[in-house]
């Protein structure tokens, strides 16, 4: 019979090969959000302390991408092109953005959110600009204090530098604002109140565009990791297809001598008699 020792070298190799195929999947499937597109928060105040009517804005910008840790995947000799965001690379090549705006009041009404919008703008040229607006005549409701979560709006990275705001260069840096009004009506007086955060700049982030080839010349930096990838898929299949062929052969093995016993025994009986 097969010894135990072989089939614990068998079982060994398919846990490492399990293992090695979970590792792949958690590495190219399990991601995060990074925020690197974030400001702080903005505050506005527009009310009249005499009548005690007044409403207090406070905007904050949240945005960024998704990162995980084995991301870029190519051929050998294909080309890869990507864009660095401050000397970093997300894989999905995505922008992810949105405005919370809360809004803090005492006896006013017909509390609405006029404008809001990020203005990126190109740091060389201010020319080249693109407004993402989140919100026109938004009406709200409800007791103070009221929080207003925009849509996110998603965006390439590539087409948010060359699609929006037109630019043409492959390394640069881009400024982001933001902007908010919001308007009330006093509940007393009639007054209109308006808190309007004027363009703010809350960050600015540089940006790089590369291009890769794995085989190639260029020395494989992001897309080394599809190498890496490779290698606990086929290492994974490896170790679990020996695994499996070893316990056929130790399986088969073990038959042969089972029935070479048997006919000795046989014989045995038959020159007794």
């Amino acid at each position: 019979m097969p010894s135990k020792r072989a089939y614990r070298l068998l079982g060994l190799l398919l846990l490492i090969g399990a293992g090695l195929i979970a590792a792949y999947y958690l590495a190219t499937s399990v991601e995060w959000f990074v925020p690197w597109l974030q400001s702080i928060d903005f505050t506005v105040w527009a009310g009249n302390e005499t009548a005690a009517e007044w409403i207090r804005i406070t905007v904050r910008v949240s945005g960024g991408s998704y990162d995980k840790a084995l991301a870029a995947y190519a051929m050998s000799g294909q080309q890869y092109d990507y864009w660095l965001v401050d000397g970093n690379y997300y894989p999905e090549q995505k922008i992810h953005m949105k405005v919370t705006v809360t809004i803090e009041y005492q006896n006013v009404h017909n509390i609405k959110i006029v404008d809001c919008y990020i203005k990126a703008v190109d740091n060389g040229d201010a020319t080249k600009n693109y407004k993402y607006d989140f919100a026109d005549n938004v009406q709200v409701s409800g007791s103070s204090p009221i929080t207003w979560v925009s849509d996110e709006i998603v965006k390439l990275i590539r087409q948010h530098i060359q699609t929006d705001l037109g630019c043409t260069w492959n390394s640069g840096t881009i400024n982001y604002y933001v902007y908010c009004k919001v308007v009330a009506t006093g509940d007393d007086t009639g007054n209109t109140y308006t808190a309007e955060l004027s363009e703010t700049q809350f960050a600015s982030h540089n940006y790089e565009y590369r291009s890769e080839s794995l085989g190639g010349e260029v020395t494989p930096q992001v897309t080394f990791s599809s190498w890496v990838a490779n290698g606990l898929v086929l290492g994974g299949i490896s170790c679990i297809a020996i695994a499996i062929a070893g316990a056929v052969l130790l399986a088969k093995g073990g038959s042969k001598r089972v029935r070479r016993v048997r006919r000795t025994s046989k014989r045995g009986k038959r020159k007794r008699r």
